[in-house]
């Protein structure tokens, strides 16, 4: 059927037509919006007709004279930065349908999504698998994935989140509800979450649960992520154990213990497990210096560790290591970054080639709130396919919003520039994705005037957990054909 025969089934065409008629109103000055876009490409019957006017039009589109079928919007599309009229005469923001213009489906789309009632997810899923099948009549850079206001989003994002949680109370019960609580806390802060088996241990009252110490109420060994532990080791942006970095070197042959023992660090100990004070968020208790080092040296991905209350007296930090005659800070720097990167506590800024004539302003801005350890640019042979690689290994991006960055980024030459940047401080931990979205969007604002307006959200990217930075690592490793102007940041 074409679409020509289907507008002639719009509900109310002919009382449509009559009014227009009846008012003087050229059909070159209105638009049909709301669901005229998907009842044309017959994705779905439309129940009233939406139009939109030109300001100058107002007068005849007056609430008290429209028909009851008919609702009229004056700022249909201001969220966007688009007019009436930007959209009734500009002719990529409609279709001219046997002479009546119809608002494109992009926009109907970008409407649903950003309100994201609950009506809205079926249009949400017609027009996104009417996409992918019609992608002759689609086009992602038409698609406003986010709206230059925010008013009710919070508090519209805190009512679903409680209609979620009480819907998997009743459908899953308090232990199912735990599970989709992970796995929701695993994609949006890189705190340590409990995997499925410890969680299998947490049927027991919640108030068992306390500071971490629920594993050793259950009578059973402790073990703490070596990424999580090396975290928990900086104070106010800086390292404070280099005493493990320089033992791992010790056993990994790059330095001699006589070396080590002009610096006053006991190897003699036969601990096998690590102590640590939970209330100081992993703060490792003296010495531990070799069973740290040696399961860094081995590439343990955890480690046995005993929780208690003890404080610790001294830090080992970068003052301490750089007091001592015959030390190579060069050397070290290079293990204690080597180390971070293994264990994905180095975040990635990825940054997209939209932005490339703000790369080195951009860096310099970036490296203003963190500390850059390293930067490169490479080439990209297959673009599409790693962006949705960098873009799964976050798993929480809608399948429109990759595609139209997908869409936008492929214009142009496939060269990123890639940063590697610290953790932000223990301090903040609980909230190093936030930290990292909010140098983005100052950044993004700060350049706003620098950037195209289609390319404002495609500045950069950056990862958001431990997990995530060591599986980015990989797919960089994978995609790149040319690595250029590599180069370790020494601070």
């Amino acid at each position: 059927m074409s679409s020509q025969e289907r507008l002639q089934n719009l509900p109310f065409r002919e009382k449509l037509e009559s009014f227009i008629d009846q008012h003087g109103i050229n059909r070159e000055d209105f638009c049909l919006a709301g669901s005229a876009s998907l009842n044309v490409r017959g994705l779905r019957e439309m129940g009233d007709i939406d139009i939109i006017y030109p300001e100058e039009l107002a007068s005849k589109f007056e609430l008290t004279n429209l028909p009851d079928y008919v609702d009229a919007h004056a700022k249909r599309y201001h969220e966007f930065s688009l007019t009436n009229d930007d959209v009734i005469y500009n002719s990529k923001y409609h279709d001219n349908v046997d002479g009546i213009k119809i608002v494109r489906p992009e926009l109907k789309f970008s409407k649903c999504i950003n309100r994201m009632r609950s009506k809205d997810r079926m249009d949400i899923l017609l027009l996104q698998e009417y996409a992918y099948s019609q992608p002759e009549d689609w086009d992602w850079g038409l698609v406003y994935f986010e709206s230059v206001r925010d008013t009710g989003r919070s508090e519209r994002t805190k009512r679903e989140l409680l209609e979620d949680f009480f819907y998997s109370l009743r459908r899953s019960g308090v232990y199912g509800t735990v599970l989709r609580t992970q796995a929701f806390l695993n994609h949006h802060t890189p705190l340590p979450v409990p995997d499925s088996d410890t969680v299998d241990r947490m049927r027991q009252p919640v108030q068992n649960y306390r500071k971490g110490r629920l594993l050793q109420q259950l009578g059973l060994e402790l073990h703490c992520p070596i990424d999580e532990l090396l975290a928990g080791q900086f104070r106010d942006g800086s390292f404070t154990r280099f005493d493990t970095i320089l033992a791992k070197m010790y056993f990994d042959g790059k330095l001699t213990r006589n070396e080590l023992e002009t610096m006053r660090l006991d190897l003699e100990t036969d601990a096998d497990v690590a102590s640590i004070n939970q209330d100081k968020q992993l703060t490792l208790i003296e010495p531990n210096t070799t069973v740290v080092g040696r399961a860094l040296a081995e590439g343990w991905r955890s480690i046995p560790v005993s929780v208690n209350n003890e404080e610790t007296l001294k830090e080992y930090n970068k003052s301490w290591l750089q007091s001592f005659d015959g030390i190579d800070w060069a050397e070290v720097q290079h293990e204690y970054v080597q180390t971070l990167h293994d264990y994905g506590l180095l975040f990635y800024v990825i940054m997209w080639p939209s932005s490339r004539d703000c790369w080195d302003e951009i860096q310099s801005r970036i490296n203003e709130d963190v500390e850059i350890y390293s930067k490169f640019d490479i080439l990209v042979d297959d673009m599409p396919s790693f962006i949705r690689q960098i873009y799964s290994a976050q798993d929480h991006e809608k399948s429109w919003k990759l595609e139209q960055k997908i869409n936008i980024i492929s214009k142009y030459e496939q060269r990123l520039r890639v940063c590697l940047v610290s953790p932000p401080t223990r301090k903040t931990a609980t909230m190093e994705r936030n930290v990292l979205t909010t140098i983005k969007e100052k950044i993004r604002d700060e350049f706003a005037t620098e950037i195209a307006e289609e390319n404002k959200y495609l500045v950069f990217h950056t990862t958001d957990s431990y997990s995530e930075n060591r599986e980015v690592r990989d797919i960089i490793e994978s995609f790149k054909t040319h690595k250029i102007n590599s180069k370790l940041v020494s601070k």
